[in-house]
């Protein structure tokens, strides 16, 4: 070819085979190079080149020769079920048996339902903070919480009506009276041979919260306190006794009036359940506060002013009064410390600091608990309530006012029973204030009742003495019942119905209710879990529908040949191959232990229906396509699995290798369903091949000896010996996809010139890169429980106000078995406090410090230790007395902190053991016995608050870890845990996980398209039209609200296997197209493939239709909404945009490729395919020898 007839060629020459051009670019470029080089380097170069042209050509007749075996072993197979003997029947009998079998394994399916199992990605660090944190603290606890706001939502909730409802309904949670939920519960007492028994037993509120545990030091005494070793509580009424005794002991609100000392044997029997409510900043919050805290709450400030002579200003002169008091005290413990075996001079050193700590400190401490101090809310207006709570939170964050400065200085404070700083951002909600800064309004009250977890140490003993629970699987069985019943108690509550006080017209009438519980988490992932069967039978009743009038045939005018033409026994059989895959799948699963998750119980039957459907409906387009009642049914179910087994197999190994790596990302609810989805296809493809294909032989036989099918129109009495060929019946249909393709669509729409398919490619990318681009800036991650829990339900209405106005979250800082006593460790553990304090979203009310049972004021360890002595909070404790001291605080200002620390002790009796080889002991312990007692782990609270996006909940995790990880040094290990890092730490990588997720998916749709398609430009063009079908979805999933999370992640593994089922099946339709130009193959190719496809398409969405029916909008916003979109996309690519690509890039036809007929060797041949005067020859002739090789298949 001359250069004139070479610069004419039209642009489409140059989409010659790829693989060629590869060679082709090479040679020029190698020619380039070498020609300075003279005429010898060129020979040489273009001899090297022309080698590898044939080695392409070999490459090329090695894979039609796979392909042509692969074709006739799936026709070998087709021929083999009208051939064959009795022995036909064993397959069929195999497929029963593996069905019968796999269906059985049924009965032991589980369903995780466990959230903390489900969504968090196994394998990274939280896994080893959660396994140390229950090892130590039992696991997250558990909560109820109670929200009350006014029924007009712009009118202020701060008011005493809205207090009053919210005291009324914390007070019938918290007490145990018959008005109480959940009066009774049932708890497994013995189990005997002849059967369990049980009996009912009062459980109330109280017995199932974090309670802390009341130190024998402050019990109440029942002989001597030598014995009852109460020496707190008998050392404080012994000074109150004393102080009445010498008219000492005063109101404090009116010091003329006197008041009785606490009573002899006086002691702490319990301590309030832990809990965090507004009604704290008030004097009603002591609505459940024992009687025995409440005979303390009488005296512990006249006490106080008693020690410090405040009360001079009346009169009263105190101050000689109180010492006098201490001394009888002090010689009683110096006189026990002698008989102990201390010399005199230390047992009175050891006496006299014993005293200073049961008296003085004592004093201090019991003078800042209870709730006498506090404001009464039904004394004040709407506008003293707004004014309290914004000086209690200036107040808060003021490191300078003490609790002395709330209980006797007056000062406007919220403070726990026992005088510790409370969370405010987790009790009020939605405040917002005037111009002039003021506070004006609060939106919400909350109550949150802290519930014990079935592991706490403390609660299994509780309950094991109250119910005789003695098991994990009893105690939570408990917790759950009594869940229940409070649900079952405030339900008619939230719901205002008459019987209740919200009732229009009753006390509460101007108040809303809202609630929640731990198991209301629970519930949501139950119903999200439970098996929507009758949307399940709904989809398969439409898809019985769909796929019968599918196999009718239309064909005009009606007769005879319309009722051997259908195949509705073939439809049918299609259905029941796909129901058995889906059995199957579930099935195999259960045999593995594998507990299938929410995803595959409300996807995987409607999705495996679709898929599995389009398989069917290609094979059946294939019976149909080969309708010439010249061939025998041999012949014809060999052109049918010809053409269609490679195809089938193509789409499915794609799909499951897709999945299947898809599950190598570690996140339960995803690898589950990706092994569930992955197993039900191979079962698809067994099904197909063992009982579809049998199917369709049968048919072939009926259609040969011209036999109606299924009684169809058999009241029509026409001459069955006049029934045409299939082929022409089908023209005479009224419309046929097929036509419609091969003679509108493909020649004088998408494919009449080159302007047409430029045309296609400027429309898909005009969509595509604007799409892509919004998706990516309007991209958020997360799945908010809002989006989760059923519309109108309970659930939702709380979880909608938590996340807008209730932002804050506690975490936890957790030291781990460290050697505590090292003044090192000590440094680097508050240095970390200031850290996390630093870190993002690190509330200041309350800070890390002001919580902390290790350093922030007199409370604190470090605080008790230095504060006596003049020193700084922060000095580090001395290493040879750091236990001593320590259990010496665990005694007195340590016992709120009894849950935050952890103790050991290898030679005490073992109470627990936590998996390390360490036996719990309580910290808060007393003996005059030395004993080798040692942290073995502590937590310190902090609040993570501003936390209304996943965004902002990632800088959280990030950022407290980054503080904790800096400063684990000189010996310290900590780690940060709680609620947040359980629910959101999946979306710290969230980002990574979908791009290995698609980047995996697309991985396996190579290698099996690759290899089963024999050509690795197939598999990229598959691959290709696979990733703009994903990035379309994305893009409009973002643009629709739908996030990034573990359910769309899986959809977007999903839209790579519903892409190769409408791309897999078109490419190989146009390889194996015989002859012509690939514009004309392409024709050919989409007149073969549009009618399965749309009918595949049909079917899909049919089959998810009936998800619209689920009550639950998440299910129908991310199943159905992003399932019919990607459905929609993999169709409208597969069949529009593909046909054009493949007419201007595609592989060359696979009978051209195969291998010609030479009477030489192989290496006579190879060297006949390469012209001799290519070796002599210059540019031009390699033109001419690359124009001969790029013509395997006319362009």
């Amino acid at each position: 070819m001359h250069r004139a007839q070479q610069s004419r060629l039209p642009l489409v020459k140059f989409f010659a085979d790829p693989q060629l051009q590869v060679a082709r670019s090479l040679r020029i470029f190698l020619l380039v190079l070498v020609r300075a080089r003279g005429r010898r380097a060129f020979v040489l170069t273009h001899v090297r080149e022309c080698s590898l042209s044939m080695a392409l050509q070999r490459v090329y007749a090695l894979q039609a020769r796979l392909q042509a075996k692969l074709e006739n072993a799936c026709g070998a197979y087709g021929a083999f079920w009208v051939t064959g003997g009795w022995w036909r029947c064993v397959p069929v009998l195999v497929a029963a048996a593996l069905a019968a079998s796999l269906i059985a394994g049924m009965s032991q399916l589980t369903v995780q339902q466990d959230v903390n199992k489900l969504w968090v990605l196994e394998g990274t660090q939280l896994e080893n903070d959660r396994a140390f944190y229950e090892s130590r603290f039992g696991g997250l606890d558990r909560t109820t919480s109670l929200v009350i706001s006014n029924t007009e939502r712009e009118a202020n909730s701060l008011t005493p009506e809205q207090l009053r409802a919210l005291h009324g309904v914390s007070s019938q949670l918290l007490s145990p009276s018959s008005v109480a939920p959940g009066p009774q519960v049932k708890v497994l007492m013995d189990v005997q041979p002849s059967g369990v028994n049980t009996t009912p037993a009062l459980a109330f509120q109280n017995d199932f919260s974090v309670q802390l545990q009341v130190p024998s030091l402050l019990r109440p005494g029942v002989s001597f306190p030598i014995t009852d070793l109460n020496f707190l509580s008998y050392a404080y009424q012994q000074i109150t006794q004393c102080l009445a005794d010498n008219n000492a002991l005063r109101d404090v609100s009116d010091p003329a009036q006197p008041l009785e000392p606490l009573a002899e044997k006086w002691g702490i029997s319990e301590f309030p359940t832990v809990r965090n409510s507004p009604l704290d900043c008030y004097r009603e919050g002591s609505f459940d506060y024992p009687a025995d805290l409440k005979e303390l709450d009488r005296v512990a400030r006249s006490v106080y002013y008693a020690k410090n002579n405040l009360y001079a200003d009346v009169g009263i002169n105190t101050s000689e009064t109180y010492e006098t008091c201490k001394q009888p005290l002090l010689v009683y413990f110096t006189t026990l410390f002698t008989f102990q075996g201390y010399p005199p001079a230390q047992a009175a050193e050891l006496g006299a600091q014993f005293v200073y700590g049961a008296t003085d400190l004592q004093t201090d401490q019991f003078a800042t608990w209870g709730y006498s101090w506090r404001p009464r809310f039904d004394d004040m207006t709407e506008e003293d309530l707004l004014l309290h709570l914004q000086e209690a939170m200036q107040n808060a964050a003021n490191e300078s006012v003490t609790p002395l400065d709330c209980s006797i200085g007056g000062a406007s404070c919220c403070l726990s029973w026992n005088a510790f700083a409370v969370d405010f951002e987790t009790f009020i909600g939605d405040l917002r204030y005037n111009n002039q800064g003021a506070l004006e309004y609060v939106g919400f009250l909350r109550s949150g009742f802290i519930g014990a977890n079935s592991n706490e140490e403390a609660f299994a003993m509780r309950v094991a003495t109250l119910f005789g629970a003695t098991t994990e699987a009893e105690r939570q069985a408990l917790v759950l019942d009594w869940e229940s019943n409070v649900i079952s108690y405030f339900l008619p509550m939230h719901e205002r119905a008459q019987s209740t006080d919200f009732a229009p017209g009753r006390i509460y009438a101007d108040s809303l209710l809202n609630f929640y519980t731990t198991k209301s988490s629970d519930d949501v992932a139950e119903e999200g879990n439970r098996v929507p069967v009758g949307l399940i039978v709904a989809s398969y009743a439409v898809m019985t529908v769909y796929t019968s009038l599918s196999f009718l045939n239309y064909s005009r005018p009606v007769g005879w040949r319309n009722v051997v033409y259908s195949r509705l026994v073939v439809a049918w059989c299609g259905l029941v191959s796909v129901a058995l895959a889906t059995l199957c799948g579930f099935g195999v699963l259960s045999w593995a232990n594998v507990a299938i998750s929410p995803v595959g119980i409300n996807l995987a039957p409607f999705l495996s229906l679709g898929v599995g459907l389009d398989d069917i409906f290609v094979v059946a387009g294939g019976l149909i396509e080969s309708g010439n009642l010249q061939n025998t049914p041999e012949e014809r179910m060999r052109a049918v699995m010809r053409a269609a087994g490679p195809s089938v197999m193509l789409t499915t190994f794609a799909n499951m290798s897709a999945f299947f790596i898809a599950s190598s990302v570690r996140i339960p609810a995803l690898y589950s369903f990706c092994y569930q989805i992955g197993t039900t296809l191979g079962f698809n493809l067994i099904f197909l091949f063992l009982f579809f294909v049998p199917c369709c032989a049968a048919d072939c036989l009926r259609v040969q000896a011209r036999m109606q099918d299924l009684f169809l129109w058999s009241c029509v009495k026409l001459d069955p010996e006049t029934i045409p060929d299939e082929l022409e019946a089908k023209k005479t249909s009224p419309f046929s996809l097929g036509r419609f393709a091969s003679d509108v669509l493909g020649p004088k729409i998408l494919l009449r010139s080159v302007w047409s398919k430029l045309a296609v490619l400027g429309v898909t990318l005009a969509f595509l890169v604007p799409i892509i681009v919004l998706g990516a800036l309007r991209s958020q991650s997360g799945l908010p429980l809002s989006e989760v829990a059923l519309e109108g339900s309970y659930q939702a209405a709380y979880v909608t106000i938590q996340e807008q106005y209730f932002t804050g979250y506690v975490s936890w800082l957790v030291t781990e078995n460290v050697t505590f006593q090292d003044p090192q460790v000590q440094t680097a553990m508050l240095q970390q406090q200031l850290a996390i304090e630093m870190s993002k979203h690190a509330s200041d009310q309350p800070s890390l410090r002001q919580t902390s049972w290790f350093s922030n004021s007199t409370a604190s360890f470090l605080g008790s230790v230095n504060l006596p002595m003049g020193m700084n909070v922060d000095t580090p404790a001395d290493s040879n007395s750091y236990y001593e001291s320590f259990f010496q605080w665990t005694q007195t200002a340590g016992t709120g902190f009894e849950n935050d620390i952890w103790c050991y002790n290898s030679s005490a009796e073992m109470s627990s053991d936590d998996g390390n080889g360490l036996n719990s002991v309580p910290c808060v312990q007393y003996s005059f016995a030395t004993l080798e007692t040692k942290l073995g782990g502590t937590r310190q609270q902090f609040i993570q608050s501003g936390l209304t996006e996943t965004e902002y909940f990632v800088d959280a995790i990030n950022s407290a870890r980054d503080a904790a990880s800096q400063t684990n040094v000189d010996g310290n290990r900590a780690f940060v845990y709680g609620y947040i890092y359980e629910f959101w730490e999946q979306y710290v990588d969230i980002y990574a996980t979908l791009y290995q997720v698609v980047g995996f998916s697309l991985l396996g749709v190579s290698i099996v398209t690759a290899l089963l398609m024999m050509s690795a430009w197939c598999a990229f063009l598959v691959v290709l039209l696979c990733l703009v079908i994903t990035l379309e979805l994305y893009g409009i999933s973002t643009l629709v609200g739908i996030r990034v999370n573990a359910v769309s992640i899986t959809n977007y593994a999903i839209s790579i296997g519903m892409a190769v089922e409408f791309t897999a099946h078109y490419t190989h339709a146009f390889r194996t197209q015989p002859d012509g130009n690939r514009t004309d193959r392409a024709v050919r190719a989409l007149g073969i493939m549009l009618a399965p496809a749309t009918n595949g398409m049909a079917s899909t969405i049919l089959a998810l239709f009936p998800l619209l029916g689920s009550e639950f909008e998440f299910i129908r916003r991310y199943y159905f909404g992003m399932l019919f979109t990607m459905v929609m996309l993999a169709y409208l690519n597969g069949m529009i945009l593909l046909p054009v690509v493949m007419s201007l890039v595609g592989p060359p036809c696979v009978k051209s490729l195969e291998p010609k007929e030479h009477s030489g060797d192989d290496a006579s041949d190879g060297a006949s395919d390469c012209p001799e005067r290519a070796v002599h020859g210059g540019v031009d002739d390699i033109a001419e020898t690359d124009e001969s090789l790029s013509t395997v298949c006319p362009n």
